[in-house]
């Protein structure tokens, strides 16, 4: 089930609202204090001055917050169209403003020409430098859309560079992290798999294990090969043995439910090397009787025991 991001808040939208509010107040009032000291006007030009920048302030509010509400984002092709839109509509409200204050304040109409042509010039150039630096932003972007596409295809050792500490960087980390994670899941699985394949085939071995053992200990009885009371008991001990180890393994096949939990669940206990063999002779002696092989074995009485899971182990 896809979860989609959720859409950016309420409140972080009037966040943002409010800053570029401020900026804009800050740009104006910046201005007016240039203004005031660097050309000392009567106060009927300052006056004048304030109507017009604050008027050239609204509009670019205006048509900066209408796009922004219009989504145009959302509409452009290509990234680096939407950046070089925001350049171009920051170039002609820069334009706008300063025409028309110029317009209003120059009493020279060769004044306002040489102006007019020196604001186009400085905003072309202006647009052309910006669209000049997304290049490293949209090369960054285009890095992780390769990326990305190598880890769909399955190369899950594929990592982004981290240049520098910004929003890209910290992209570029996030997506290392996400990726490094995937790659250790999908190492965990495939030894999950390695794991489940070999468990099917010792399950496969541990049964002949004892279904041989039974059948050789009830073909004997059934032919009367055993007349011995004390033997035929013996085998009917083993007998049961071999089918508690049927039961087992049963109990084993259920486990492997229980893989991709943690494994499988090992029953350890401290046991004695001389009865372990001599546990393993008594299981295979019918066989050994039957295929004419003597079996035999030994170990050191005073070995120290050692903590195993004696059921496995035995197999």
């Amino acid at each position: 089930m896809n979860n989609p991001i959720t859409a950016v808040p309420r409140a972080a939208r009037l966040s943002s609202l409010a800053r570029f509010l401020i900026a804009a107040a800050v740009a104006l009032l910046l201005g007016l204090l240039l203004f005031e000291w660097t050309m000392q006007p009567p106060l009927q030009d300052l006056a004048l001055m304030v109507a017009l920048m604050g008027a050239t302030t609204l509009f670019s509010v205006i048509a900066a917050y209408v796009a922004y509400r219009a989504g145009w984002i959302n509409y452009s092709p290509r990234l680096r169209v939407t950046l070089l839109g925001g350049y171009v509509l920051a170039g002609i409200l820069v334009f706008v403003n300063v025409w028309v204050t110029a317009r209003m304040m120059f009493a020279s109409a060769h004044d306002l020409a040489l102006a007019t042509v020196l604001l186009i010039f400085a905003t072309s150039m202006a647009v052309a430098v910006g669209f000049f630096l997304t290049e490293a932003i949209i090369t960054r972007i285009q890095d992780m859309q390769r990326a990305a596409r190598q880890v769909a295809a399955g190369k899950l050792a594929t990592r982004l560079p981290v240049n520098g500490r910004d929003e890209m960087a910290q992209l570029a980390e996030s997506f290392n992290e996400m990726v490094g994670q995937l790659e250790t899941a999908d190492q965990k699985k495939r030894e999950l798999d390695v794991l489940r394949r070999d468990l099917i085939a010792w399950v496969g071995h541990d049964l002949r294990t004892p279904l041989t053992s039974i059948r050789a200990i009830v073909e004997a009885l059934a032919d009367g090969l055993v007349e011995d009371e004390e033997q035929r008991l013996r085998y009917l001990r083993t007998a049961q043995a071999d089918i508690r180890a049927l039961s087992n393994l049963i109990d084993d096949l259920f486990e492997m439910a229980q893989m991709d939990a943690g494994g499988l669940r090992l029953e350890m206990a401290s046991v004695s090397i001389a009865d372990l063999v001599s546990d393993t002779l008594e299981q295979f002696s019918v066989q050994a009787q039957q295929a004419g092989v003597r079996l035999e074995g030994s170990a050191d009485p005073g070995a120290e025991a050692v903590t195993i899971d004696v059921q496995r182990v035995g197999r």
